[in-house]
């Protein structure tokens, strides 16, 4: 395995750290974010049933 470069290396982390930030925005939007408009949706769609 050949050493990076300087250069590369901050390309390659920096890629990394998009990644990763990414990967937390999407983890925090599936788990908070979609959990509750859904259950928005369901709030709108029982009052509307209860009349």
């Amino acid at each position: 395995m050949r050493v990076l470069n300087e250069k590369e290396l901050k390309r390659v982390s920096g890629a990394g750290a998009f990644d990763a930030a990414f990967n937390k925005a999407s983890d925090i939007y599936s788990r908070v974010i979609l959990p509750f408009k859904f259950g928005e949706w369901i709030g709108h769609t029982i009052s509307k049933l209860a009349g």
